[in-house]
């Protein structure tokens, strides 16, 4: 054996698929490509399901939709060296930003070259799916914490916060002495709920 291929560091092992984002991310840091294609391998067929009606008409045209997702990528990667993986879901979150930073720049390029009408709005307004996920969470989380609530504190916070009704309609329908004392009530149980939840 000769003495340059001792000296040789070992090569790092290929990124796999079962690699954790945290440990691509660190690898990719320090110029690890098969890293950094694994990360892209990863996080494209997310940002394009993001990306979906996220470009209004008047700015598109071709391929503009997939070339701002390959942008907020590339974007990214350029900026790994100075970005924390510790938080789950951080570098999903990070490149979301980048893309909606990169639709918002195609519109103000498209606004500054001519009249787009109403182009601020997506066409399509449904939620994402990562929206729409983080909705059911939510919720999910909600009804939890209701379960724990005594049955005349759900009532209260349901009429206040979903139903929308005043303190003087709370007052009336369970018989509060007064506006006042149904606010007091409700901050009660709001208070209770906040507390279950912790």
């Amino acid at each position: 054996m000769s003495k340059s291929s001792k000296s040789k560091p070992p090569a790092a092992p290929a990124a796999k698929a079962d690699d954790s984002t945290k440990d691509l991310v660190l690898r990719a840091k320090v110029g690890d490509r098969s890293a950094e294609n694994e990360i892209v391998r990863r996080s494209l067929p997310r940002l394009r399901r993001f990306a979906h009606g996220r470009l209004p008409p008047a700015v598109r045209n071709g391929s503009d939709t997939e070339d701002i997702v390959q942008d907020s990528l590339l974007h990214t990667l350029q900026r790994l060296p100075g970005f924390d993986p510790a938080r789950p879901g951080g570098l999903q979150a990070y490149l979301r930003v980048a893309l909606q930073n990169k639709v918002k720049d195609a519109v103000r390029r498209r606004a500054r070259f001519g009249s787009l009408g109403d182009v601020a709005e997506p066409v399509d307004r449904r939620p994402s799916p990562y929206d729409a996920v983080k909705e059911k969470e939510l919720a999910a989380r909600q009804e939890a914490v209701f379960k724990q609530l005594r049955p005349s504190d759900r009532a209260l916070l349901v009429a206040r916060i979903e139903l929308g009704y005043d303190y003087a309609q709370i007052a009336r329908l369970f018989g509060k002495p007064s506006p006042d004392a149904a606010r007091v009530a409700v901050h009660r149980a709001l208070r209770r709920a906040v507390d279950a939840a912790k």
